[in-house]
């Protein structure tokens, strides 16, 4: 096509090589982040399920020890009504230990026995006696259901901290013992295993009682609004969506009935959850790497095909000028090999008839001449019978034009000569 941009084959091979390098990246990258990424978000919440369900379990075992030793506390008390538990109630409270306080409520609601860690204060324990409790959540339903109970988040009556409670029956009082929200993060940590997951616990409120990700979230944040609390609420395990603090995270839930918590745990969705980053930054760098390679091993590729289809191109160049071709390659390639043998034979029978025409040509008894117009009608070939008629060897005559031999007396009668054969296409030689 006239005016088409032409290429060298072996720029061109390095650019088809190149675009298809490219082109390979893109779709292994698109196929990698229309599949794969959906295959581990599916993974993952997957495992958001296994893992919400056993940090539930471990922290109803963890947390159902401090319950168990209430209620040993709690049937002591029923057991022995007049007994002295006070130095039972006080180790329960000894530093280091688990409850903050721990009280004994009777029937009527307020507080009969106490006991509080050395940090109180040791007058805060009688301060405490004779407190009214009667509208305390967790006294009602302790009294109600006649049976253990955990607590929501809530202010402490005795030491004016925020807290959460266990409540369990004590004959016909409840003995309440307060727990710390460190002590709950602690329990979290532990049953989560310090995993990379990030974990949160919830009262029914939907107020955080612990955050392994951010402790500032404890009393600051409340999730009640979020769509996968309030699917939590209706089915087990629910998975969902959580935006938090401006970023996206896979969630899922899961609700502890021993202690009616709810425990959040999340992953960074999209680009940022680990695994998928781990694996598109590992594809990149191949795809990167084996585009990189592709690049630097182009033009040795390119060179090595280019290289036998050059020198067969030169072969067939000079049969074309009428040289002797030499020897055609013998190459690795069965099409390239295939070319160069059918050119060697086009070659060779294009020789045989060429020196068939000459025999025919040089024996002709007819003057034959080719002329060269662009080079004022020149003597390209001629045969004998030529140079019999004009008088000249045949060698004179060969790249000369009319007038230098002096076959023309008449210049004009030569110009009106090739001027018809230009228009017309023919014209008969002028007789003298």
């Amino acid at each position: 096509m006239a005016g088409a941009r032409q290429w060298h084959l072996r720029s061109w091979l390095i650019l088809l090589l190149c675009v298809s390098s490219v082109v390979s990246f893109l779709v292994i990258g698109a196929l990698l982040f229309l599949v794969r990424v959906p295959q581990i978000s599916s993974e993952t919440r997957a495992g958001l399920q296994v893992e919400a369900a056993e940090l539930a379990r471990r922290s109803e075992l963890i947390l159902g020890t401090l319950q168990t030793q209430l209620e040993l506390l709690g049937a002591l008390l029923a057991d022995n009504p007049g007994a002295d538990v006070q130095v039972a109630l006080q180790r329960a409270v000894a530093e280091g230990g688990a409850f903050a306080a721990v009280y004994q409520v009777g029937p009527d609601g307020a507080i009969v026995r106490a006991a509080v860690t050395p940090a109180a204060g040791r007058g805060r324990r009688e301060e405490v006696i004779g407190n009214d409790l009667s509208h305390d959540p967790l006294f009602l339903r302790v009294s109600r259901r006649r049976d253990a109970a955990w607590s929501d988040k809530y202010i402490s009556p005795v030491s004016g901290a925020v807290m959460v409670g266990v409540g369990v029956v004590a004959g016909k009082s409840v003995l309440v013992g307060e727990v710390p929200l460190d002590y709950i993060l602690k329990t979290l940590w532990t049953a989560s295993g310090r995993g990379m997951l990030r974990v949160s616990v919830l009262d029914r409120r939907g107020e955080v009682l612990a955050d392994s990700d951010s402790p500032a979230r404890v009393g600051t944040l409340n999730l009640v609004g979020e769509e996968i609390f309030r699917r939590a609420l209706e089915v087990d395990l629910p998975v969902g969506t959580l935006r938090l603090e401006g970023h996206e995270f896979d969630a899922t839930m899961a609700h502890s009935k021993q202690l009616d918590w709810f425990f959040l745990v999340r992953t960074p969705s999209g680009i940022e959850n680990p695994r998928i980053a781990s694996t598109l930054d590992l594809g990149i760098a191949a795809l990167v790497g084996s585009l990189v390679l592709g690049l630097l091993l182009a033009p040795v590729w390119a060179t090595g095909v280019a290289r036998p289809i050059g020198i067969i191109t030169e072969r067939a160049r000079q049969v074309a000028d009428g040289e002797p071709p030499g020897e055609w390659p013998q190459l690795h390639s069965v099409e390239l090999n295939d070319l160069s043998a059918d050119l060697s034979r086009m070659s060779s029978v294009l020789r045989a008839r060429e020196q068939e025409l000459q025999a025919i040509f040089d024996a002709s008894p007819v003057g034959i001449a080719l002329l060269d117009p662009r080079a004022d009608y020149a003597f390209v070939k001629a045969n004998q019978a030529v140079g019999q008629l004009l008088g000249h060897p045949v060698d004179e005559l060969i790249g000369k034009a009319g007038p230098q031999p002096g076959l023309w007396g008449d210049p004009e009668a030569r110009a009106g000569l090739y001027a018809t054969l230009e228009r017309e296409g023919r014209a008969a030689w002028p007789r003298p």
